[in-house]
């Protein structure tokens, strides 16, 4: 799962807890205790990597919450005690007994593997700008979510016998952590809020070599996080990855032409000419070198793409239809990523070519003697062509994972808002309850 689906089931597991305030059974504490405190920790580290910010609390700051309300949630969620439980992994595998122990487990589950999953991301993936204002939200969302369980958290540790651990958890409360996490939700919730962008994982930079056709689009994927994430490569090296993509997308489109699918069609000649605009980047590096070596990754990426195409036209094999959409959707995003890294490679002088009058040995910076060489022209023509709007209109979009309807915040705040209209008309809302049963 991704971290984007970790946080959508910590959310509604949370939002079960709130609005279903069971006595914990003494068996099942250790699974509420580090739901609880693995919450705090993700909103914590999240925070920290967001913000850079890890000062602790004075004071002067809680005084100054409404000037500097994110300020201040980061600094209380650094404060925050740690509570003494078992490992994550002694405290998941113990069996639960009660409904409440089931949804603090899977609260603790998923807080858990989504800070694992942050953690491992590459940072260069996680949100920015608004995307960050609304992923604060989030965590202020969440932190609001765990302080409200405070009350029967509280009840049932000191119903067993742990009344220090029931003091610490109304510490948390006590120390404004609530109206941190409220005021900061105000001054970062956006509209309209932007969809959560899906987090690259540790394994989006390695090669994939591909055995099986759908393995393609996952491998283009990853050529163009590794074309992203590099900083050296040759001129025949993205000639090379140039003609690749080429064969590629001719060969996908191959598949979409015979479906008899007007969509398909559309897609199908699309391809095409984007496959023609970058067959005409062959042959066009030989006046040009490159003062570093390639980076391995992207080489190795495109060399065993091109073997699996060579086989694939050798076997006269075509690859399914599903999988030539999901191609023709990773191309746009592989060619702006291989445009980014040429243009890149020429401001950067990286690239050389030899000056007339001079003698042979004499180089000077591509761009110097020739602003934009062919290579770089094709290249930015087949980025043109697969980035206008036409071509929106008839690409596929990219399988990201699954869809999160809703953010963490909208969720958690329906579940407060039940809960406190529960506790202000516990009557009526029994009777809505009933009414809805008949």
């Amino acid at each position: 799962m991704t971290y984007r689906q970790h946080m959508a089931d910590l959310a509604a597991a949370l939002a079960r807890v709130i609005t279903t305030p069971h006595p914990i059974p003494a068996a099942d504490l250790d699974h509420a205790l580090l739901g609880y405190q693995a919450t705090l920790d993700l909103a914590r580290h999240v925070h920290r990597d967001l913000t850079g910010s890890s000062q602790r609390a004075t004071p002067r700051l809680i005084s100054e919450a409404e000037r500097n309300p994110i300020g201040l949630l980061g600094r209380l969620l650094h404060d925050v005690p740690r509570i003494h439980t078992d490992s994550a992994i002694t405290v998941l595998d113990c069996p639960v007994n009660s409904a409440a122990g089931r949804d603090w487990s899977q609260v603790a589950r998923h807080a858990v593997l989504a800070a694992t999953t942050w953690q491992t991301s590459d940072p260069t993936s996680r949100p920015t700008g608004s995307h960050a204002r609304a992923e604060l939200a989030d965590l202020a969302a969440l932190t609001q979510g765990v302080l409200a369980t405070t009350d029967t958290l509280t009840a049932s540790l000191d119903h067993t016998g742990r009344r220090d651990q029931a003091a610490q958890v109304r510490h948390v409360r006590a120390s404004g952590l609530a109206i941190a996490a409220e005021l900061t939700q105000r001054h970062t919730t956006t509209h309209p809020t932007p969809a959560p962008a899906e987090l690259v994982g540790p394994d989006a930079a390695r090669v994939l070599v591909p055995r099986v056709p759908h393995d393609v689009p996952e491998a283009l994927r990853r050529l163009a996080t590794q074309l992203r994430g590099t900083t050296s490569i040759t001129p025949r090296d993205v000639e090379l990855i140039a003609q690749t993509t080429a064969g590629t997308a001719h060969h996908a489109s191959q598949t979409l032409a015979r479906t008899g699918i007007p969509a398909d069609t559309a897609i199908a000649g699309m391809l095409r000419q984007h496959a023609e605009l970058f067959a005409r980047a062959t042959d066009t590096t030989r006046r040009l070198a490159a003062l570093d070596p390639s980076d391995p990754k992207p080489v190795l990426q495109t060399q065993a793409l091109h073997q699996h195409l060579a086989a694939a036209r050798r076997a006269v094999m075509l690859p399914p239809t599903d999988v030539a959409r999901a191609i023709a959707a990773e191309l746009p995003d592989l060619t702006g990523a291989l445009d980014h890294l040429t243009r890149r490679q020429l401001d950067q002088g990286r690239w050389l070519t030899p000056t007339e009058g001079n003698g042979p040995w004499t180089w000077a910076p591509a761009h110097r003697v020739d602003h934009e060489p062919r290579i770089a022209r094709h290249i930015r023509a087949a980025t043109d062509h697969i980035h206008a709007p036409g071509a929106r209109e008839v690409l596929p979009k990219p399988a990201r994972g699954a869809s999160i309807a809703l953010r963490p915040r909208q969720i958690l705040d329906a579940a407060l808002d039940a809960a406190q209209s529960h506790q202000q008309h516990p009557r009526g809302a029994a009777r809505r309850t009933a009414g809805r049963h008949r």
